[in-house]
């Protein structure tokens, strides 16, 4: 409909431009027929101008998804190395987990680690990945150890003090920095574990 209206402005202001024009040359004063060509060209300028430029950006789109569309999934080497880098990201994750001290680090990288096991779950439904151990393997992985690993970093953060209140403060800091990392529920779950 914008495209409608456009066009007949558009037409109406070249018709004014071209008798303003025309005007000029016959009758007084001058100038405002002058005036007036100016004003109706600069007018049918921009409704033609701004429709041609759309019309090729929307073009220019349309070909660019379609190049996607065709291109990505069948480029056999663009899926290797997302599945590549997925696995990575699972092993290097864990692994990050399994020795760090720092509570935050473990936090985050158990969502990274997380978030891949689950790309790569989206893989497998598709047929893409057929490895010898499944997502689901790598999804338990991760929430089945998740607590123990809390465990193992909060022993691993108060070992480094040997005062009982260096461990208080260290425990205290441990605690405070978990609550901004996990849901409510997982901090009570993971309190009730210390316990």
């Amino acid at each position: 409909m914008l495209k409608i209206i456009k066009r007949i402005i558009g037409v109406f202001s070249g018709i004014m431009c071209i008798t303003s024009f025309s005007l000029a040359f016959s009758y007084e004063p001058v100038a405002v027929f002058i005036f007036m060509t100016v004003l109706f060209g600069i007018i049918t300028f921009l409704c033609f101008k701004t429709k041609k430029a759309n019309e090729k950006v929307e073009h220019i789109e349309r070909i660019t998804q379609v190049e996607v569309l065709d291109k990505v999934p069948n480029n056999q080497f663009f899926l290797d190395e997302n599945i590549k880098s997925a696995l990575r990201i699972i092993n290097e994750s864990f692994h990050i987990m399994q020795t760090t001290k720092n509570i935050d680090t473990l936090c985050s990288r158990y969502e990274v680690g997380l978030k891949n096991c689950y790309h790569l779950k989206e893989f497998e439904i598709a047929g893409l990945y057929k490895g010898n151990q499944t997502s689901d393997y790598f999804i338990s992985m991760y929430m089945d150890n998740y607590h123990f690993l809390i465990k193992q970093c909060y022993d691993r953060f108060l070992s480094e003090v040997k005062t009982e209140s260096g461990k208080a403060k260290r425990a205290e800091k441990f605690w405070n920095t978990l609550k901004q990392c996990v849901d409510e529920y997982t901090y009570s779950d993971i309190q009730e574990m210390f316990k």
